[in-house]
């Protein structure tokens, strides 16, 4: 049991890059366009905002770029969790209780139902997986999910992998 592969699932570079370009874009003409905005300072407090709420994914998407360039992996999976180095997650394998496949729009993204989503909380550096699990948006479901469709392969193939492995560490 405790012999098995370690796996590591290297990023899709076409997707990363095409969703990195949008969102630096989006957020360095946003943050252009509030500053020499003529309604200062509205103009300076939006941009605060701004960059309060969006800080952390643009971070993250750096990193992720960084990440590609230096050839590391998007996704590891290790005898005790799973490391998503997308979102900078370990989720341990006896934590989580199911795991499953869903698409929004364009992007495809494994669910993990977990059994204690403070573990959670405690690593996202998201301002609003915080704020939502502080006014007890998580209580109903206990579920985090991370974008296959950033991870190089067949998105099937790719979840396969990561059910048999976490099947294969509950037993």
């Amino acid at each position: 049991m405790n012999n098995q592969k370690n796996y590591q699932f290297s990023y899709y570079p076409i997707k990363l890059w095409i969703d990195s370009m949008i969102t630096i874009i989006i957020f360095i003409s946003s943050t252009l366009i509030f500053l020499i905005n003529n309604n200062q300072p509205f103009g300076i407090l939006i941009t605060l905002i701004i960059w309060f709420i969006g800080r952390n994914h643009f971070l993250k998407t750096i990193k992720n770029l960084n990440r590609i360039l230096n050839k590391k992996p998007a996704i590891e999976l290790t005898d005790e969790y799973f490391y998503d180095h997308i979102n900078n997650i370990k989720i341990y394998w006896k934590n989580i209780n199911k795991i499953s496949l869903i698409s929004i729009k364009s992007n495809t993204y494994i669910c993990f139902n977990l059994k204690d989503i403070k573990s959670y909380i405690i690593q996202s550096k998201s301002f609003l997986d915080n704020f939502l699990f502080k006014i007890n948006l998580y209580n109903e479901e206990k579920f985090v999910k991370t974008e296959i469709s950033l991870v190089e392969g067949k998105n099937e193939d790719i979840f396969n992998k990561i059910s048999t492995f976490h099947k294969i560490k509950n037993n």
